[in-house]
């Protein structure tokens, strides 16, 4: 059942949610805030722990939904039109026997086998391309920097831009796509670096910052762009 909690007059929807792990835990998942607790009610204590944590619950709501908005003009651009690596390109169906798309004159050729092609077609296209993009990049920049992973994939993904396993597997997230190319390599220098160290220690912030001076600034890009990743629901 959702309620709300009105702060500064901003009213916030929660959900409580049963959590034997936490006393109390606030989080934002799906447009609206989650308050776990270990019974699974709002008690006194809880109360106040909310209310500590007003300013804190505030801010977050108030980025989710900057986020939330900016993600839904690029789902409300007209069609014809398609957001791809930080940019908006206009596109155009090619019946073709395959799919894929070319970049031509700054617009994009979606050559396609899909008889009625639509968003989702474009999406399609896009993901593929993702596929082939991401890898190859991240090939590029591992035989630059010395840092060689096992293997690169490229998946579906929710919450995470990428990871790094102890098999030394760089796992990315498809929808990297749709930012900008020095964030791209920002991310995949990231996830390389924890080959070298798998947590984020100064060791590793250091490594990091041998082949991106500018990190502190990139971080910023790349948490300013969260909203990319509810670009489009698989």
């Amino acid at each position: 059942m959702i309620e709300y909690l009105v702060i500064e007059g901003v009213s916030i929807p929660y959900v409580i949610k049963k959590n034997p792990r936490y006393q109390i835990r606030l989080l934002f998942k799906s447009g609206q805030l989650i308050v776990e607790t270990s019974s699974g009610f709002i008690d006194d204590k809880s109360k106040s722990f909310i209310f500590d944590k007003s300013n804190w619950i505030l801010k977050h709501f108030n980025k989710l939904n900057v986020h939330n908005h900016k993600a839904n003009l690029v789902k409300q651009l007209p069609i014809g039109k398609v957001w791809l690596l930080g940019k908006i390109f206009e596109y155009e169906f090619i019946p073709d026997k395959k799919n894929y798309f070319r970049f031509q004159n700054h617009k994009l050729l979606i050559f396609t086998n899909v008889s009625n092609p639509n968003l989702d077609t474009v999406y399609d296209v896009i993901k593929a391309f993702s596929k082939k993009f991401l890898v190859q990049r991240t090939i590029e920049i591992a035989n630059e920097t010395g840092l060689i992973p096992k293997q690169v994939r490229v998946k579906v993904q929710r919450s995470k831009w990428g990871s790094c396993s102890s098999e030394k597997n760089i796992n990315l997230n498809w929808r990297l796509i749709f930012l900008d190319t020095f964030i791209i390599d920002y991310v995949i220098i990231h996830e390389l670096c924890h080959l070298k160290h798998m947590n984020h220690s100064s060791l590793f912030w250091d490594l990091v910052e041998v082949y991106c001076p500018d990190y502190k600034l990139l971080e910023k890009h790349l948490k300013e762009n969260q909203w990319v990743l509810n670009i489009y629901k698989d």
